[in-house]
């Protein structure tokens, strides 16, 4: 039987709500300032209403750049291409090649190999849906002779914190699927009374070494689903605290009667 649990399905909702806006505000955000000119850009509070002056960036953007020592946006952009569709292309070629070999052959440790693709590519996904945007709005407030140390101080971070969190989702995975398999297990049993009349009809008779060695993959690869739900729902838990970083985050002051900063954009 499904229970219906309304409050729990109305704090999923509120939860998923709540992660959606704050990944489409900062992309608002940077939306509005592309709108307006520059003394729009610098007035405090910055305005949530988009401007009128959209095109004209775009235009100014893509012939001469933004900044002094800027290069033309439409040059990067190319550039951007050749790249991406070089890069495209090869990984392409390669996940066909990887895709052919789990569909159709057998190996050891073949579904951990395909969650860790799988994993793999929801990690871009989301590092390109956060990173973006929280960059944007980091180095919007650095004055540019700071951006460098900036940069560098970010990617140690980065680096710092990846392998930090690598190692303890690393070990919370292992340490969910061994609970879940010995959980799974252990209904594996004579008293167990829809394992005993189904399980050789199954090609799963604990019996036999065939139908333990069938039993015991089923087994732990349903543990293996179960661990990289925990994992996930641990990874939520523990970035829930770097939400408050945001209160620490402040619009930059300028004097009055200074010259405002240039905005430059960095390829």
């Amino acid at each position: 039987m499904i229970e219906n649990r309304r409050g729990f399905d109305i704090f999923c909702h509120a939860v998923l709500i709540v992660g959606v806006l704050l990944v489409v505000f900062p992309v608002y955000v940077a939306f509005c300032a592309a709108t307006m000119n520059e003394s729009q850009v610098f007035s405090v509070p910055l305005s949530l209403v988009p401007s009128t002056h959209l095109f004209e960036n775009i235009a100014t953007i893509w012939t001469h750049g933004s900044g002094n020592a800027a290069s033309p946006f439409g040059r990067m952009l190319v550039n951007s291409l050749v790249m991406a569709l070089v890069i495209a292309i090869g990984k392409i070629a390669v996940s066909m090649i990887s895709a052919y070999a789990i569909v159709f052959f057998r190996f050891p440790f073949k579904n951990l190999a395909f969650w860790l693709i799988f994993v793999t590519f929801l990690q871009g996904v989301g590092m390109g849906f956060v990173f973006v945007p929280m960059n944007l709005t980091a180095f919007a407030t650095l004055p540019g002779q700071f951006r460098t140390d900036g940069t560098a101080m970010t990617n140690l971070m980065r680096n710092i914190g990846s392998a930090i969190g690598v190692s303890v989702t690393t070990a919370v995975m292992g340490g969910s699927v061994q609970i879940a398999h010995a959980l799974l297990a252990g209904h594996a049993s004579p008293f167990n009374r829809a394992f005993s009349q189904n399980g050789p009809s199954m090609m799963m008779n604990p019996q036999i070494p065939f139908g333990l060695a069938n039993f015991n993959g089923l087994v732990e690869y349903r543990a293996e689903v179960i661990a990289f739900q925990n994992d996930f729902l641990f990874m939520f838990y523990a970035s829930l605290p770097a939400l408050l970083v945001i209160w620490l985050m402040k619009r930059p002051q300028f004097a009055p009667g200074a010259p405002k900063p240039e905005v430059e954009v960095m390829e």
